[in-house]
């Protein structure tokens, strides 16, 4: 074998190695603690800019957590970062799932409110990459992972949602997220909407 042809072979190795060294990482859930806060940026399709944040209140012994969004507003999520309904679990979405590599996807139905009509909401995510992210907080090695989400009524309603998220280890939480919505209703046709979330600030408890 000719140095050339060597050198190619161990490159070829060495990629290999290394592709599959990344797939296979893993990211944990995780370790929330009180004080832990994230700030974000949030463009919609028209380029209006909201500033909004996240900072935990409290940890429950399952992992769960409270955070404050507002001076007068708070919300729970599990461990995981998904959402607690207070309506009850059939309204959770598990839109994020740990462990999480690389390959990993899942399915989900829950459930939505349509003015009286409880209909099925189907879900769909998976995880597509490992790669860097920057943001105005920096860069960080994220997770990038893809959803779907479909509701239907009858002919009278239709809403179709695609959203990604990076999830980072770093800073334990998402650090960009955008989402598109499709909406169609027999009485005022279709209406679309966009958002980009992307982190401005983290900082860890004290």
């Amino acid at each position: 074998m000719t140095h050339a042809a060597l050198t190619r072979s161990l490159l070829f190795v060495a990629t290999v190695l290394a592709t599959s060294t990344s797939s296979a990482q893993t990211a944990d859930k995780p370790t929330i603690a009180v004080g832990d806060q994230w700030a974000y940026k949030q463009v919609d399709k028209d380029g209006k800019e909201v500033s909004w944040g996240r900072k935990v209140l409290s940890v429950d012994a399952d992992g769960g957590f409270t955070v404050q969004t507002a001076p007068d507003k708070t919300m729970k999520f599990d461990g995981s970062w998904n959402f607690v309904d207070p309506r009850g679990a059939e309204y959770g979405r598990t839109a994020i799932r740990f462990p999480m590599k690389v390959g990993d996807e899942w399915s989900f139905i829950s459930k939505q409110m349509l003015q009286t009509n409880l209909i099925d909401q189907r879900n769909k995510y998976k995880v597509v990459a490992r790669e860097p992210l920057t943001v105005p907080a920096g860069t960080f090695d994220c997770y990038r992972a893809e959803g779907t989400s479909e509701a239907t009524y009858k002919n009278s309603y239709s809403r179709q949602m695609k959203e990604t998220y990076w999830y980072c280890p770093q800073v334990k939480a998402v650090a960009k997220f955008v989402r598109d919505t499709t909406t169609s209703t027999r009485e005022s046709g279709g209406s679309r909407e966009s958002v980009e979330s992307v982190l401005t600030r983290y900082t860890p408890a004290r």
